[in-house]
């Protein structure tokens, strides 16, 4: 039997090439904008839940965390407008 090491911390990051307009933020319901850096990231409920947050050009990056038990998964999807530029990017505990 093979073992499979699971991630049990994950952030996910969303970046945008371009927004033309700020938007103020309630980002997955924090009440203003998500965190900007991995330490400052807004934790969110490991749950079959959906989040919402906005970017603008004003503000390029939102960190998000997710502490998870071991043996699971985790599925994202990322909807953005048309014509725009979005990065979707999921890192373990250490940043890796």
């Amino acid at each position: 039997m093979r073992a499979v090491a699971r991630a049990r911390f994950i952030t996910v990051i969303l970046v945008i090439g371009a927004l033309a307009t700020p938007v103020l933020g309630n980002d997955a319901g924090s009440g203003g904008d998500a965190g900007d850096t991995m330490s400052t990231a807004v934790a969110l409920n490991a749950t079959n839940a959906t989040y919402y947050g906005n970017l603008s050009s004003s503000d390029g990056a939102d960190y998000y965390s997710v502490t998870m038990p071991n043996a699971t998964g985790i599925t994202v999807g990322l909807t953005s407008p048309s014509g725009s530029d979005f990065d979707l990017y999921l890192y373990d505990s250490s940043g890796s």
